[in-house]
């Protein structure tokens, strides 16, 4: 799984607008994601890696940008 580098801001507002994140090519999914998603589709590449955002922070998909 890939990494991903986000601003705080960007991870706020996406917690607070339900995203998650592919952990395969990075697409954002918007509205239907819970902060503790795991495994839903992609619609960008198709695979089951999109994680809610605030499992993806906890697991290392994304870092906070410097």
């Amino acid at each position: 799984m890939k990494t991903y580098i986000i601003s705080e801001d960007d991870y706020q507002q996406a917690l607070e607008n339900y995203s998650g994140i592919c952990g395969e090519c990075g697409e954002l999914r918007h509205g239907d994601t819970e902060p503790d998603a795991e495994d839903y589709p992609c619609d960008s590449c198709g695979e089951n890696a999109v994680v809610g955002i605030e499992n993806a922070l906890l697991s290392g998909v994304v870092h906070f940008a410097d």
